[in-house]
């Protein structure tokens, strides 16, 4: 799946997270905070702003997740990082000079 599809993807999936977590908050309550976003004085603007913001960071979560999962088993030994490190050796010169 192309990048740009994979992160419209996952962004659509963290906002959809996000409504529902800003749902949720409100009608749990905790501490007061439904009241005071849903009163009065509220409007629609911090409940907006809520849901963006949170929307942000889900969507980020899930595509962060979907990369750290992309990789399969069976593409271990095909480029990328290797399974196990495998030490280098490399040849150092090491001059003359002892000391005791």
């Amino acid at each position: 799946m192309p990048l740009h599809r994979t992160l419209a993807l996952n962004g659509a999936v963290g906002f959809g997270i996000a409504a529902l977590f800003v749902i949720a908050l409100i009608e749990t309550d905790p501490g007061g905070i439904g009241r005071l976003l849903v009163g009065p004085a509220g409007g629609a603007l911090p409940i907006a702003m809520l849901w963006f913001f949170s929307g942000i960071v889900f969507g980020s979560a899930q595509f962060a997740a979907a990369v750290a999962f992309a990789s399969r088993p069976e593409d271990a030994g095909r480029g990328g990082f290797p399974l196990r490190p495998q030490p280098i050796l490399v040849p150092v010169r090491v001059r003359g000079h002892r000391r005791f």
